[in-house]
């Protein structure tokens, strides 16, 4: 019998990381998207670490083999440090709609880096419905109404790819990260760790240097400001914890190319979201997007 709980982990995926871009996108627009990045880490590993103690009876990992917790480390560096960084700035220099067009492209990208990393090489039947899925997806995106200023193009665009490849690669190093049975919980832990002593190495820098000019610290602000620690902390259990502990169970159990395509669907789902919180009709070529994308997805299950 066909095992699909990588594919309802990757839709479990897409319907947490929807919400997640509203928090976020709301909290920052408070305290600034840096700001939000270190203390929804912060907030997410402390919901991980707490869920590993219930779930396995131990707050860190008693036992993780060296090789592992190296592909995680470099996991977590290469996706949620260095990753996020460049795509949240190619959203304020590229704009957003364009930064997540660049985006969907992730999915073909993690394909092609795990080809010759894990050996598993695209059927003949995924790559269509991959196709098909991810067009539906930017024709969904470039569909929305935007009020953005132009961009700057060369760069915006360098970030967003940046992101795109790390994204990409960040999944293919965590997979055999979790080889040998390794709990997706204890991945996601190890992973978000890492990510967290970066970005907070890099906070107090900042904090640091603020006090030395004499000028307020943008961390100190933000965590003072109820209303984006509250966008924050659902944006944090949404996104970090709920989203990318199943985006890891996604890719332990199904081809990275299918697990990732199902996953990049998340603006999809936004959209009903903006009909209900902001009162956002849909426009009609998101709504055909939508529908090409939904089609894509069907197309990969069947080709499973």
């Amino acid at each position: 019998m066909q095992d699909f709980t990588g594919y309802f982990a990757a839709a479990g995926t897409a319907f947490f990381w929807s919400f997640t871009s509203m928090f976020f996108a709301a909290a920052g627009r408070r305290i600034g998207s840096f700001t939000v990045n270190q203390v929804r880490i912060i907030m997410a590993l402390l919901l991980l670490t707490v869920m590993h103690g219930v779930l396995l009876g131990a707050f860190w990992p008693r036992e993780l083999p060296g090789r592992q917790a190296g592909y995680l480390v470099a996991s977590g560096i290469v996706g949620l440090v260095i990753g996020d960084t460049l795509l949240f700035r190619a959203f304020v220099v590229l704009g957003v709609k364009r930064a997540l067009v660049i985006m969907t492209l992730w999915p073909a990208l993690a394909t092609l880096i795990a080809w010759p990393i894990l050996g598993e090489a695209p059927g003949g039947r995924l790559i269509p419905a991959m196709l098909v899925t991810l067009s539906g997806v930017a024709i969904s995106i470039l569909g929305r109404r935007s009020s953005e200023a132009p961009p700057a193009k060369a760069t915006g665009l360098a970030l967003a790819l940046g992101g795109a490849v790390c994204q990409a690669t960040g999944y293919v190093l965590a997979k055999p990260g979790l080889a040998g049975g390794l709990a997706s919980i204890t991945g996601t832990q190890v992973r978000m760790a890492t990510a967290a002593a970066i970005l907070w190495a890099i906070g107090f820098g900042q904090l640091l240097a603020a006090k030395l000019r004499g000028r307020p610290s943008p961390l100190r602000e933000g965590l003072v400001n109820p209303i984006a620690m509250a966008q924050t902390f659902g944006g944090a259990f949404c996104g970090p914890f709920l989203g990318v502990w199943l985006s890891l169970e996604a890719v332990k159990h199904a081809p990275i190319g299918a697990a990732t395509t199902i996953m990049s669907t998340a603006p999809i789902l936004v959209i009903p979201w903006a009909f209900l919180v902001y009162r956002e009709t849909p426009r009609a070529l998101e709504v055909a997007g939508a529908v090409v994308a939904v089609a894509g997805v069907g197309l990969l299950v069947a080709c499973s």
